[in-house]
């Protein structure tokens, strides 16, 4: 996934993450963010927009990530 980066010691990997929800339940709102950084962590989303659903699997919003190289 972001493997290319390990290979030039010149290059630090970078992420910009970009989240819009729209939920009235603010404990399903921590539910997400916590599920998202886990799944950030465990690199299980590539660059791109992801749909961000709570629980019972309700859209509530997206996210858009975007890993990318910066020279040290």
């Amino acid at each position: 996934m972001h493997d290319d980066f390990d290979d030039n010691p010149d290059l630090e990997e970078r992420l910009k993450c970009d989240v819009k929800i729209d939920c009235s339940n603010s404990k399903a709102v921590a539910w997400v963010l916590r599920s998202l950084a886990d799944q950030i962590e465990q690199e299980n989303l590539d660059t791109g927009f992801h749909d961000v659903k709570v629980p019972n699997g309700d859209k509530v919003g997206e996210v858009y990530l975007d890993y990318y190289a910066q020279s040290i």
